[in-house]
């Protein structure tokens, strides 16, 4: 394979004990490794209603959570792996008053289906208990191997394959020796909690709310609509009627936004914030860039570096469409 330089987010904090995440890694292989990280013994965790275009698995070390997915909740518990399916939108949080700590991977590639198979997952079969604590180490193997390699991504995958094929073999082994079990989900109406409505208001705040959780994504308009269960048609008509504008112009709109806020609060390459903000090519996001703001990527986030300059521009600019978050958790929430 061609060697390629990696674009990376990774970041630390009292809860968050390590997180990586590989933006521009060539998926089109057999198996690659998109993030990994562990999630330390915490109350009030909760992740928001979003979708990846990558399996996500999550092995709890302790405690007690929720999955929520589609129309089914799941109780997930220590030693529980759960697993949510690329373009699946999901929620999970800790049980109230309860801690809970936990490892993840993502993984994408044409052998990652095959894995899943292999290890007894199916649709309404995503949460599985297993017996070999080993796993625990392997993921902790992988963390470090990620942080370590993070530059050489010739090391990298050889280094992560090696340890992802050595989970997914436990996990075989566990299957075969029928020391896996598997959850049933409980039915459950998660349209409050996704926040899916009925009025076009609702399906418009809808799309928003998929745009500002998933833009650094591959999102798609029909991919929108599939997650909302809507026609295209019908979705983008109610959306061009409530905003006046298209699901297209306010995604790439929200993005250009959202890498504006990232010049200004970061110091993050341009390649890395075209990457997080959902332009894998830094070309084309600068090219698009200057067409939206006037200014390149690097001119914005040097005559921006004055307050009074970014206000003014904010001010030229405003539309009644909600602005990215203004925080300083400015990172792709896994």
């Amino acid at each position: 394979m061609a060697v390629q330089s990696l674009i990376k987010v990774h970041k630390y904090h009292d809860d968050l004990e390590r997180f990586i995440h590989f933006y521009n890694i060539n998926r089109d292989q057999n198996l690659v490794l998109i993030q990994t990280g562990c999630q330390g013994n915490c109350h009030s965790i909760q992740v928001r209603p979003r979708v990846r275009d990558h399996y996500l698995l999550h092995f709890v070390s302790a405690g007690e959570g929720c999955l929520h997915i589609q129309n089914a909740v799941y109780q997930v518990h220590e030693n529980d792996c759960f697993l949510i399916y690329p373009n699946e939108l999901s929620s999970y949080h800790s049980q109230n008053g309860k801690t809970w700590a936990y490892y993840w991977i993502g993984i994408a590639g044409t052998f990652a289906d095959e894995l899943i198979v292999r290890a007894g997952f199916q649709r309404g079969r995503q949460v599985m208990h297993f017996t070999d604590s080993s796993i625990f180490d392997t993921l902790t193997q992988l963390i470090d191997a990620a942080m370590l390699y993070q530059d050489d991504i010739y090391a990298l995958e050889l280094k992560s394959n090696s340890l992802l094929h050595q989970l997914f073999f436990t996990l075989y082994v566990e299957k075969t020796e029928k020391h896996l079990t598997f959850s049933v989900p409980a039915a459950e109406d998660n349209a409050a909690l996704f926040g899916i409505g009925h009025s076009s208001q609702q399906w418009v705040g809808d799309v928003i709310t998929l745009i500002q959780n998933n833009y650094s994504e591959d999102l798609r308009v029909d991919a929108i609509a599939s997650y909302l269960h809507l026609n295209r048609s019908y979705l983008s008509t109610l959306f061009k009627q409530e905003t006046g504008f298209s699901i297209k112009q306010y995604l790439s709109w929200y993005r250009i936004e959202a890498a504006k806020n990232k010049l200004l609060k970061t110091d993050g390459s341009i390649s890395e914030i075209s990457c997080q903000c959902g332009f894998p090519d830094p070309l084309y996001f600068s090219r698009i860039f200057r067409e939206k703001v006037g200014l390149s990527p690097s001119e914005f986030r040097q005559r921006g570096a004055t307050e009074e300059y970014y206000t003014s521009r904010h001010a030229e600019q405003t539309t009644n469409i909600d602005l990215p978050p203004q925080t300083e958790d400015y990172f792709l929430t896994y």
